[in-house]
């Protein structure tokens, strides 16, 4: 029986890691199942980490919202709101004052001697009952009150001789019904917009 026996120099521990080559029907399959496999489980990766993010989002933002809806929070927020509030009130009210003081920096400037003359100008006879200054138009407004009709016109000469204005009119006068007569003289002011 040992001479049926033929003896073998085979390895079988060899054989075994040996990997016998695939037929190409075999490789296609592979590849047909393979590519599309791996796309599709780098998609729902890319999927998976996109949910991800949307679920922390949410979780941010309801838990400052949960933050915002504890009172406290909320009468602080309230109390920033009013702080604001006052704080822009405050702004509107420098801008306003800005622009008064702009306004008021672009009237004419009198002396105290200046103002002086005017008044003396106006009560030689009259008496002043109002002032007013037109930044536009440059012009000086005087209303004033006199016991006699004709000091209108010898006012308005007196302001023409004092030399600070470039033209004064003054409108007629109107009897009240008191004796007393009114009357406004319109003063161009040198250096103001009409000249």
């Amino acid at each position: 029986m040992a001479k049926m026996l033929k003896k073998k120099n085979i390895n079988f521990y060899a054989a075994f890691y040996r990997k016998a080559p695939l037929e190409k029907s075999t490789l296609k399959k592979r590849l047909l199942i393979g590519v599309p496999l791996t796309i599709g489980f780098v998609l729902l990766l890319a999927c998976a980490v996109i949910y991800g993010q949307i679920l922390y989002q949410n979780y941010k933002i309801s838990e400052i919202a949960d933050y915002l809806n504890q009172d406290d929070v909320a009468s602080v927020y309230q109390e920033a709101a009013a702080i604001a509030s006052d704080r822009e009130a405050f702004e509107n009210e420098v801008d306003y004052f800005t622009a008064v003081s702009e306004d008021l920096d672009s009237y004419p400037v009198f002396s105290s001697e200046d103002l002086t003359r005017i008044y003396g100008a106006v009560s030689g006879g009259s008496s002043i009952q109002g002032v007013s200054y037109n930044v536009e138009s440059g012009v000086l407004t005087i209303s004033a009150e006199a016991p006699k009709y004709d000091y209108a016109a010898q006012t308005a000469a007196a302001l023409r001789g004092l030399g600070l204005f470039s033209d004064v009119q003054y409108v007629g006068y109107e009897s009240g019904t008191s004796g007393v007569y009114y009357f406004e003289a319109y003063c161009v002011v040198k250096g103001g917009e009409e000249e």
